[in-house]
């Protein structure tokens, strides 16, 4: 889930006026029918916000820094914001050439965590836009690849701003979808827990880089006003530099970035270290290792460990520095500040234990203290699993 400690009653009684005066331009500039498409673009970005739950209010937030940045857009390029809150979704049309305008408001609520409507709305959006390149901003609440825990998204379904629960969308289906679109430069996960390798590997061919984090993000989002310009620019590292650099003085972060196609190239490399060390469900020690989820009885996410730390306590130095050279090339950038905040208890999950070796990208390290809860058992059902060798194991 996105860090919501941002999201207080405080912040929201701050910007309500900013709040009000947006939805009163979304309102009064409606559109019911969707315009003829357009000539090709050089690049359209689309933002897929799913805000059907507690983050419906930093959705207006985010629109209105996007909107701010309005100059940062080429005339050639679009940016195209598709937002389902507490109201009807609505999808708004950026660039500096036309500013900023609501293109289409639907006239009935959407379920925009179910597959099918994100497949037809993007589906839509693409053929109405057409562009040499795309990027995609997906933006909710989300947990990596944990399945039945909000993987991404959550629509509530009912157009309220305080329950967080209802349909989700796993990462698999997530491919599927993606699978039936134009092929994306880049994926940008503005929500929690998305920089995982199972996440990465089930999207490596869809996207040639993701952007996010793997653990949770600040509440406010990115800083869309400060990465408009290599967004347009389809820059993955300056994108993630500049998220990175807003934070570093403020609540924190830690980000990275995957080339997904080196992720089969990883594979490779792990599957017959996998095979080795985890051999006869073998449980290894994860003391000391970079950790960016807490696990607690109520069972909300297993943990998720660094996995170029999780390798380095693993393996012999000469092993480990040849498979590193791969997860290098993988990883192509990754920063993370001293601390950044979090909704649970603890520190070590949300504090840079081993700067070492932090990559910024986590694994899935099978435990038996997730078998009552079928974490090991939902592990299957990754593409990573399977390639990586997990298979051999008896995990």
């Amino acid at each position: 889930m996105r860090n919501e400690i941002c999201t207080t009653f405080a912040l929201m009684k701050e910007n309500l006026l900013h709040i009000l005066f947006w939805s009163i331009i979304l309102c009064l500039s409606c559109e019911h029918e969707s315009p003829q498409p357009r000539q090709e673009s050089e690049r359209t970005v689309i933002v897929y916000a799913v805000a059907e739950n507690s983050l419906s209010y930093s959705a207006v937030m985010d629109s209105m820094e996007m909107a701010k940045a309005v100059k940062d857009i080429p005339s050639n390029c679009n940016l195209i914001v598709y937002i389902d809150r507490n109201q009807w979704p609505t999808v708004t049309v950026m660039n500096s050439k036309d500013g900023v305008k609501l293109w289409k408001r639907y006239t009935r609520d959407l379920d925009s965590a179910d597959s099918l409507t994100m497949l037809h709305t993007l589906t839509e959006l693409t053929k109405a836009f057409p562009s040499k390149h795309y990027g995609l901003v997906l933006w909710s609440h989300a947990s990596g690849w944990i399945p039945k825990r909000k993987a991404f998204g959550i629509d509530n379904n009912h157009n309220s701003n305080y329950s967080n629960s209802g349909t989700e969308l796993e990462i698999p289906a997530l491919r599927g979808i993606l699978e039936q679109l134009p092929h994306l430069d880049f994926i940008l996960s503005d929500a929690c827990l998305m920089q995982t390798v199972e996440v990465a590997h089930e999207l490596r061919q869809v996207t040639d880089y993701l952007i996010g984090s793997p653990s949770e993000i600040p509440g406010e989002g990115a800083p869309y006003d400060r990465i408009m310009l290599p967004m347009m620019q389809g820059n993955a590292t300056e994108i993630a530099e500049q998220y990175y650099q807003y934070f570093t003085d403020r609540q924190g972060v830690a980000l990275s970035v995957v080339d997904c196609r080196q992720m089969d190239s990883l594979a490779i490399a792990t599957a017959p270290l996998i095979e080795r060390f985890w051999a006869g469900r073998a449980e290894v020690d994860v003391l000391g290792v970079q950790r960016y989820h807490t696990f607690e009885t109520s069972a909300h996410n297993p943990e998720a460990q660094d996995i170029r730390g999780m390798m380095h306590k693993l393996l012999p130095d000469s092993i480990y520095e040849a498979w590193e050279q791969v997860l290098l090339r993988t990883v192509v950038w990754h920063k993370a500040t001293y601390s950044w905040d979090s909704v649970y208890p603890g520190n070590e999950h949300h504090t840079l234990t081993d700067s070492e070796f932090y990559s910024g990208l986590s694994m899935f390290v099978p435990q038996e203290k997730y078998e009552p809860y079928g974490w090991n058992l939902a592990f299957h059902n990754t593409s990573w699993y399977w390639a990586a060798g997990w298979q051999q194991t008896g995990w």
